[in-house]
């Protein structure tokens, strides 16, 4: 085994640009830069710069584009965005991990996703900044109580592999958009609580459900808008919520549920009285009108149809064309048993009942 060259990655991570914009050249010295710094033999880092030779100089060729990156983005595109129809020939899965791992290009989350980046990172040296960043992911995600071990490891990958995917060298470099553009991951809500910690993101954790979801509530005239209320109607309407907000109740829920109430009836307002274009046009027998209307319509939405829902068949007893058995009450017995069978008492004073042993809650048989 031959003894890794020490030093730092040149650039510190920077020259993906440099390299996928550059030649073949240019970007196989990076490659070769980055790979004798690698904790693996010789044999294995020379098979792995001949792998990346071989995919920039004949694997991408048969793509069209003008730069590296180009090239790059659509070979990601034909491999791993349907890996199982297309099937290359040569070492490109080596060549991939030489590119990836040395930012000679930028991946796709298609091709990250399916990537055993974990592997990958135990031959980089602790100097380098993937190495660090990993490191750092877990002696945080070890602070976080609630999470399992397997979600600890998801996050420690997924954050590797958002540096990769964004083109950052640490984790302080990525910015919020980033990190709200990464799909869903498992370890997703552990990396959101770590990078909340590191003050990376400017706000408390979230999970998975709050991140995709949309930030900022609306505006009075945004929902009226987003509601698709009639043109002639949106700035009343919008003028009530306002009002219904600042006297009544300003709970967000509640002026939504207040505004479906008031588009149903300006849409059937709209259908049924094209001639009206303003609210001061209204009056109470419209209201009256449109009484029948919502009714009907709170039904159909009740029930998902428009018809009345069929009762249910109550199911034929067990005992349908069979003679019912008549069954009596068996009397009550004081006594400590239940048994109705008396037997004569050995001891010569009448009757006696002996206790039950099978039902619950009888004694065991006890030694004599």
């Amino acid at each position: 085994m031959s003894a890794p060259t020490t030093g730092t990655t040149p650039g510190a991570r920077s020259l993906t640009a440099a390299a996928g914009d550059g030649s073949v050249a240019e970007a196989m010295a990076q490659v070769s830069a980055v790979l004798d710094t690698y904790q693996m033999p010789l044999h294995g880092r020379m098979q792995l710069r001949r792998a990346a030779r071989w995919l920039l100089s004949e694997g991408l060729d048969q793509y069209s584009g003008s730069t590296i990156q180009d090239r790059w983005e659509q070979f990601e595109d034909a491999v791993f965005a349907e890996p199982q129809q297309v099937s290359p020939s040569g070492p490109w899965l080596a060549g991939t991990r030489a590119l990836v791992i040395t930012r000679a290009v930028r991946p796709g989350w298609a091709m990250l996703q399916s990537a055993r980046i974990a592997q990958w990172l135990s031959r980089l040296p602790p100097q380098d900044p993937l190495r660090a960043a990993q490191l750092l992911l877990e002696d945080e995600t070890r602070t976080v109580a609630w999470a399992t071990p397997n979600a600890r490891r998801g996050a420690v990958v997924l954050g590797v592999r958002l540096l990769l995917a964004t083109g950052c060298d640490t984790l302080q470099q990525l910015t919020a958009a980033e990190v709200a553009a990464m799909p869903y991951s498992k370890g997703g809500d552990v990396l959101d609580t770590v990078l909340c910690r590191l003050g990376v993101l400017d706000r408390t954790p979230q999970r998975g459900s709050s991140r995709a979801g949309r930030k900022e509530r609306r505006s009075p005239t945004e929902l009226a808008t987003a509601a698709d209320v009639p043109a002639a109607f949106q700035s009343v309407t919008a003028q009530y919520l306002e009002t219904y907000a600042a006297r009544l109740d300003p709970a967000y829920n509640t002026l939504r549920g207040h505004l479906i109430g008031v588009r149903h009836f300006w849409r059937w307002l709209a259908s049924t009285h094209p001639e009206i274009t303003a609210s001061n046009q209204v009056d109470p027998s419209h209201g009256r009108a449109y009484l029948p209307a919502a009714l009907e319509l709170a039904g159909s939405v009740r029930r998902r149809r428009g018809t009345e829902p069929t009762p249910p068949t109550p199911p034929e007893p067990a005992c349908a064309g069979r003679t019912r058995r008549r069954l009596h009450k068996r009397p009550r017995v004081a006594g400590r048993g239940t048994d109705l069978f008396r037997q004569p008492d050995p001891m010569g004073r009448g009757t006696w009942i002996p206790p039950r042993r099978d039902g619950p809650g009888s004694e065991p048989d006890r030694p004599r």
